[in-house]
């Protein structure tokens, strides 16, 4: 109850210090470049331009272990859905639910959010993978049962979106309005509205001039693994200190790591890091 307090009065706070997007680029125009990037498009709505799978006849389907159990993937007037069909008909049955959003800027791969009843988010058992150019089976999901139920928690969002509000209902229930897709502008460098008001450089975090901890601190959030909540998901800010906000796991040193791992201890461990003062902005321009 006291985390989810004091995440409500976060919220109130936030909706009066930070801008968005499209106020930030009416200086920064320059930067409009930056909506193109992975970063930014790591989370958006589902459209027909979003979703990088074919609904293409004979491209759309997804068959798998069990022969009577496949995935249809729709293009309908009203939306885009994933139908699950189990049997054969007439003996069949069959769900549907929406691409709500696209998670992922489709460099590597997709996968896809649906509202459920309750405000609830759900991942779809069906994303799509670049490399093979092809519907894959969801992270999570098996092939042998028809399964829409992989609920959808605040850690994840925090490192696809910029902003959620979960709310008290179950730990994938949110609301629906007034959260912020994509890494937006305000996710890398603080609140912009004071900033704003006042044009002063020194009202906005630049994290190159951050000291390097904090730099690294920044990356981590999303690229030091899933970790363990120490505080509200979303109350980190740039600056912050992480171990204040999150504790994460530290790989061995022969462990292989996917993108959901400690990346930013593999290279605090390399010769590179230790005998400099790089960050990983030294060689990767966000």
């Amino acid at each position: 109850m006291r985390l989810q307090v004091g995440f409500s009065l976060l919220l109130v706070f936030v909706a009066q210090v930070y801008i968005g997007n499209d106020k930030c680029l009416l200086c920064h125009a320059d930067y409009r470049k930056y909506l193109g990037t992975a970063h930014h498009l790591t989370s958006q709505p589902a459209t027909a331009n979003s979703i990088a799978g074919s609904f293409a006849a004979g491209k759309n389907i997804l068959k798998t272990s069990q022969r009577e159990l496949q995935y249809r993937m729709e293009a309908r007037a009203d939306g885009f859905f994933q139908t699950g069909i189990l049997g054969t008909p007439p003996d069949s049955i069959s769900v549907s639910e929406r691409f709500d959003l696209v998670i992922g800027s489709g460099r590597k791969g997709q996968t896809y959010l649906y509202w459920g009843k309750e405000d609830q988010l759900f991942q779809l058992p069906v994303s799509y993978w670049t490399e093979v150019a092809s519907w894959v089976n969801s992270p999570g999901y098996g092939d042998r049962s028809l399964d829409f139920s992989r609920p959808v928690v605040p850690r994840c969002l925090e490192c696809h979106a910029s902003s959620f509000e979960p709310v008290a209902k179950s730990v994938n229930a949110y609301r629906r309005s007034n959260y912020v897709l994509g890494i937006s502008c305000e996710k890398c460098h603080g609140p912009g509205k004071q900033h704003a008001d006042l044009n002063a450089a020194g009202a906005i975090v630049n994290p190159a001039k951050l000291p390097r901890d904090r730099q690294m601190a920044l990356c981590s959030l999303c690229h030091g693994g899933i970790g363990i909540a120490k505080a509200p998901e979303f109350s980190f800010k740039v600056g912050d200190a992480l171990e204040d906000f999150l504790r994460l796991e530290i790989p061995r040193e022969d462990e292989s790591l996917d993108v959901h791992g400690n990346q930013v201890a593999l290279l605090e461990r390399s010769k590179c890091f230790k005998s400099s003062t790089m960050t990983c902005s030294t060689c990767h321009d966000v």
